[in-house]
């Protein structure tokens, strides 16, 4: 098969071929490569085979078999040849395939492909409606939380908004930090300049009752303060109204329940962090995100569960949504505010509950080099929580799954919400206080 030159022609390849059997030819070399995101693995040598496991992210929907066996080839290689493989482990990939040696006494190795069954690539959660939403001080049907098309926001992204975990604990149901979080939510307002007519008491009075409204017991709180209809220049007119609405939904684990205990695969994005001689970074605002939707959706079209962004000076900034940190040598390290972060209250969490355990803890910049000799990598988040990160550009990190320093934070973490860690520092807010 002659080596495509493109990704788009290793996929035009890889269709022609259906994958099935891989290749014609597979005694003797398989070549997937054309980008930086394939790999050519080659089967050679007539005594001693090396076989590399390697993602394939592939936009194959209907051709690949539901089967884990439909697929299965083996390799045509003398008995007594000796077999040296990779270490590897099975993982599963979205949209995209599962390679997965094994030894076999009979031939040089077996060889399968199946379809994914998880995604870890793009397992971020898919939101599930409620029935109210708080909207401008009233209680409103989901369906009816509208706006009109010419709101100022929808044309020029003005909005701030929070994220906010509920937890159901021993206690009852807690929000997590609210105080913090509407603190933040009236600071990125005050940033843009855009009026706010309700006070701290009521947003934070507004996401208690999304939660018991919509009787939800864990939850995903979204409160969002948007320029509405009155103006189309890209300054509003003083007299254009701020919108407030509190979104409360179900949410699961936003990385995958396989990404905590086991950690994620994340790359170096080629899009650098917004810096704050142009934008407000500290402003949680809507404009931003399309910076973090370029991150983040480079990284999952490539096969990555999300994308690591850089700053001007080409050092670490953060996840397309999340805060990071870096172990090394027994001491966790994470950028700082001036390295163009988003302060996250999570982030702050997790760096009180590690000195709290006696880890030193270190604000610095970190170059870039860094991430792939690190001992362990964690990204933070109220969506990600406190996610493990095992590869980064396809480089192991650590053991490549979840390391000590980690695991002892997320026991920390959640066990704020089990009862295991106690809330030395009130974060806990109880929905029916």
């Amino acid at each position: 098969m002659e080596e495509p030159s493109t990704a788009r022609d290793v996929q035009g390849a890889h269709r022609s071929t259906r994958l099935f059997p891989l290749a014609a030819s597979l005694p003797a070399t398989v070549s997937f490569l054309g980008s930086q995101h394939f790999l050519k693995f080659t089967f050679q040598n007539q005594e001693i085979y090396w076989i590399l496991i390697y993602r394939l992210v592939l936009t194959h929907d209907k051709e690949i078999p539901t089967s884990a066996t439909a697929a299965s080839r083996r390799l045509q290689t003398p008995t007594k040849s000796k077999v040296t493989t990779q270490k590897c482990r099975s993982t599963s990939w979205f949209n995209g395939i599962v390679l997965r040696i094994f030894p076999s006494e009979t031939c040089a190795a077996g060889l399968e492909l199946r379809q994914s069954e998880k995604s870890n690539a793009t397992s971020v959660k898919t939101m599930k409606n409620s029935k109210y939403i708080w909207m401008n001080g009233e209680m409103v049907p989901w369906e009816s939380a509208t706006v009109h098309v010419m709101s100022h926001a929808l044309h020029y992204g003005s909005s701030v908004f929070e994220g906010i975990r509920c937890y159901a604990t021993p206690n009852g149901r807690c929000i997590f930090r609210l105080d913090a979080h509407i603190k933040r939510f009236f600071n990125s307002a005050k940033l843009y300049r855009y009026p706010l007519s309700f006070t701290v008491s009521e947003i934070e009075t507004g996401c208690r009752d999304s939660i018991t409204k919509n009787d939800l017991e864990a939850a995903y709180i979204r409160p969002l303060a948007f320029l509405g209809a009155g103006s189309l220049g890209v300054v509003p007119n003083e007299d254009v109204p701020t919108d407030v609405i509190i979104a409360a939904m179900e949410f699961g684990t936003y990385l995958g329940e396989e990404g905590l205990k086991n950690g994620i695969d994340v790359c170096v994005s080629s899009w650098a962090r917004t810096t704050s001689a142009a934008l407000p970074v500290l402003s949680k605002a809507g404009g931003h995100y399309l910076n973090a939707q370029l991150i983040g959706g480079e990284a999952r079209r490539n096969g990555f569960a999300e994308g690591i962004s850089v700053t001007a000076r080409g050092t670490v900034s953060e996840g397309s949504a999340e805060n990071l940190f870096i172990v090394r040598d027994g001491k966790i390290f994470t950028p700082p505010l001036s390295a163009a972060i988003l302060d996250g209250i999570t982030r702050d969490a997790v760096i009180t509950l590690a000195r709290h355990l006696d880890f030193d803890v270190i604000e610095q910049e970190i170059p870039r080099e860094l991430l792939y000799i690190a001992d362990e990598i964690f990204l933070t988040g109220t969506a990600a929580e406190v996610t493990p990160v095992r590869s980064v550009d396809r480089m192991e990190i650590g053991c490549g799954s979840r390391g000590p320093i980690t695991e002892a934070l997320q026991n920390a973490f959640f066990g704020l919400f089990d009862g295991t860690t106690q809330d030395h520092w009130n974060w806990l807010d109880s929905v029916e206080s």
